[in-house]
């Protein structure tokens, strides 16, 4: 490839493409150490059910409780802050959003190995099972989150702003992409297919996993290409 013929542009527009690749890779490793962290406490309580190295009435057992409850009721933080005018100015509703992730898993997480996986009581069985599935939903609602916005934190993504950012990185990728016509017409027919308006939910779930599939099928030649 003839380097001297790309643009200052491009190469920073690369360099911009390189470091939020680290980016995203950091975070990803993270989220996979905190992710086995969490899976490590769950075994411990696992174990406990039948070991029974600590008890929730006292020591290890019952500080777990407190943590994990207090925890908890620390999640109100996040939606507080988002809406009560006198904690606009403490510190930014990002970090707020990280501490409400990180309290809505551990503290599941604790209580668990408080009762070391025991059910007790009818009112402790629904105490329990409502934790839960506020903590998947939680997690199923940021998933789904991250589909229709800007990664996690960003504002909500639509078709025309999208397109708008797709002639733009075209704009600057365009001297690159000369040089590389196969990369170019596979992400022409790609785009070709995305602009498709499927009518009805079966045929525009059908048209989504095509296009995912799609994508993973042409990212890696595309990046080899390139």
């Amino acid at each position: 490839m003839n380097t001297a013929a790309i643009p200052a542009n491009v190469n920073e527009t690369s360099m911009d493409g390189v470091l939020s690749a680290w980016q995203r890779r950091a975070g990803l490793i993270t989220t996979i150490g905190f992710t086995l962290f969490s899976l490590l406490l769950l075994y411990m309580g696992w174990l406990n059910h039948t070991e029974a190295v600590w008890t929730a009435e006292a020591g290890w057992g019952y500080w777990f409780g407190i943590v994990g409850g207090s925890l908890m009721l620390l999640l109100l933080l996040y939606p507080m802050r988002k809406r009560l005018h006198f904690m606009s100015n403490w510190l930014t509703v990002k970090f707020w959003f990280r501490l409400h992730m990180v309290f809505g898993v551990m503290g599941p997480v604790l209580i668990m190995m408080h009762s070391s996986f025991h059910i007790g009581s009818l009112n402790g069985q629904v105490a329990l099972y409502s934790m839960l599935l506020v903590a998947i939903s939680g997690l199923f609602g940021r998933y789904f989150y991250t589909r229709i916005h800007y990664g996690l934190y960003g504002r909500k993504a639509t078709f025309s702003s999208l397109h708008a950012d797709s002639k733009e990185l075209k704009k600057k990728l365009g001297p690159l992409f000369e040089l590389q016509p196969r990369a170019k017409e596979m992400l022409k027919q790609y785009e070709k297919q995305v602009m498709e308006t499927p009518t009805g939910p079966i045929a525009s779930a059908r048209h989504w996993l095509s296009m995912r599939l799609m994508s993973a099928r042409i990212y890696p030649k595309v990046m080899r290409d390139l």
